[in-house]
């Protein structure tokens, strides 16, 4: 199998069109994804790789295709082998860079002459890499076939005989110069036959430093570098020209392989160096991120047919609060986050017997309960575009679209209220959502009173059951836990504390509390019996 992509198996599964068209989800904000991607693409500007995280995928294989290259960058020689290939590649632009910028003829082509050797060397590397790291990933081993058809074919071998020749030869040029300045820049430039005479130390800087070697912790050089930077001076110019004359056929050589080989990176090499960036900057950020205390996990995903479609995570974190966790310094560690990140568990049944799929989750104000929305909706995510998740244990299914919908500040600027903007981008998510999307929300119809927001709960829920949709709807209208019977109850835990509800940030399936927002609130407002008391009373 001819290899294609480090991030697709093969053409027909990459849709070119919508990774042309990408444009950040509308869920990223909300579910703190734009930061968590920030994070993890900080440092890996050049490179462009933001159309990958716009597009999620909905092909098992294909996500599966990229946690196996994920498990073989697990073994550290290769993971330190594809640092090093970057490393190497980004200096080849580079010196291709000097080469199109270099104003000397033959400084533009020994430009040219080295990034090519060093595009040589990398290659013949990273084959070596991948034959000896025993890779068992599928983008891994058709790689490292097609790589070796590849160098051992007429092209590459043909370029590699002829660099390293001309390298060879650029190595033991040596010349000897004499700069005469009282001649003026030019006439007094004498580029000599190169003889061991000329390495002998200079007499009177060698008893110098003899004399001085005691209080001096290193010798006094005269020396002067010439050819150090792109731009060369007029000396350096005339230096270049003498030696360009004193070896024409070395030289004659350089431009016939300037022109035979104009451009000589192998597209799909390219491409390559590209994607494989996808998978270290996930790595790098995931070797951080474990510092705090969090773990990663590969998804299993299971059936998405209806009567099999189960979802089971353990242990499941906010990467959003891991990464605020990771910049927090050691100074501040009276800061609320430096305790553990708590996480939670989430599970959702389907079979014979049970058919599960809408989860309304109630409980105190500041619970956990956005938080636990926002694990959810990351754990999902990474895993449609072939990550690995941040909890202990997960089995999914592969979502079709990821649809949110979180209370929003009414628009002042239009003719709308809050409640009737909610119905709009309600009925818009209607037609979008189908049986394998997973919608989120989180306090709406906040803005009408108890009785509509039920009325309008129970129809948006009967709704959500009709097509087959994962709904979970965070509110604070606790009858909606007990309507429908695909409905199961979630609550955002809280113990007593001195009289008072103190939030466990613990997601529990538990019947929901009528009291306990009821609860919250009051002591939110300072209404309880104790502080109503309090304050009448003198």
């Amino acid at each position: 199998m001819e290899f294609y992509s480090i991030l697709f198996p093969y053409k027909e599964t990459e849709n070119w069109q919508a990774y042309k068209n990408a444009n950040m989800p509308d869920y990223f904000e909300d579910l703190n994804i734009d930061q968590v991607v920030g994070n993890i693409l900080k440092g890996k500007e050049k490179y462009k790789l933001n159309a990958h995280y716009c597009c999620t995928l909905t092909d098992a294989y294909v996500i599966n295709y990229r946690l196996d290259i994920m498990k073989d960058l697990e073994n550290k020689d290769l993971f330190a082998a594809m640092q090093k290939f970057a490393e190497n590649m980004s200096n080849v632009w580079e010196y291709m860079g000097q080469c199109k910028h270099a104003t000397a003829k033959a400084q533009k082509e020994k430009w040219h002459m080295d990034s090519a050797e060093l595009y040589v060397n990398t290659l013949l590397y990273l084959c070596e890499v991948l034959q000896k790291c025993e890779v068992k990933s599928q983008g891994f081993t058709t790689l490292r076939d097609t790589l070796e058809n590849h160098i051992s074919g007429e092209d590459f071998t043909s370029l590699s005989l002829q660099v390293k020749k001309l390298a060879n030869e650029f190595a033991v040029l040596k010349y000897g110069l004499t700069v005469k300045v009282s001649e003026g820049i030019g006439k007094g430039v004498v580029v000599n036959k190169y003889s061991e005479d000329q390495e002998q130390p200079n007499t009177f800087i060698h008893e110098l430093n003899e004399t001085f070697k005691k209080i001096n912790e290193q010798d006094f050089s005269p020396g002067i570098e010439l050819f150090t930077g792109q731009w060369i001076n007029p000396l350096e110019i005339q230096i270049l020209n003498r030696i360009v004359d004193a070896n024409k056929p070395l030289y004659k050589q350089l431009t016939e392989f300037f022109n035979k080989y104009p451009v000589f990176v192998d597209p799909m090499i390219a491409r390559f160096e590209n994607e494989i960036q996808f998978y270290l900057a996930f790595i790098e950020f995931a070797e951080k991120i474990k510092e705090t205390g969090i773990t990663f996990t590969y998804p299993v995903f299971s059936s998405n047919k209806p009567d099999k479609k189960e979802v089971k995570i353990v242990d499941g974190y906010d990467l959003s609060l891991a990464i605020k966790k990771a910049n927090t310094t050691s100074e501040s560690t009276n800061s609320a986050l430096s305790h553990t990140i708590v996480s939670n568990d989430f599970f959702m049944k389907n079979n014979d017997n049970v058919n599960e799929n809408i989860f309304i989750l109630t409980g105190i104000n500041q619970g956990g309960k956005t938080t636990f929305i926002r694990t959810l909706g990351q754990i999902f995510y990474f895993a449609s575009i072939g990550y690995p998740v941040a909890c202990k244990e997960a089995q999914l299914f592969v979502p079709n679209g990821i649809f949110i919908h979180f209370a929003q500040e009414e628009a002042l600027m239009t003719n709308s209220g809050r409640l009737r903007e909610e119905l709009v981008r309600l009925n818009a998510l209607f037609a979008s959502a189908q049986a394998d999307s997973i919608i989120f929300l989180n306090e709406i119809f906040a803005s009408t009173t108890n009785h509509d927001a039920y009325e309008m709960g129970t129809f948006m829920m009967d709704r959500f059951a009709e097509i087959g949709s994962l709904c979970i709807f965070s509110t604070h209208v606790w009858k909606l836990a007990s309507y429908g019977k695909n409905t199961v109850s979630l609550i955002a835990e809280s113990i007593p504390v001195d009289g008072k509800q103190v939030s466990t940030y613990k997601i529990k399936r538990k019947e929901a509390d009528e009291m306990a927002f009821g609860t919250s609130l009051a002591e939110k407002y300072k209404l309880t019996y104790d502080s109503i008391k309090e304050r009448v009373i003198v």
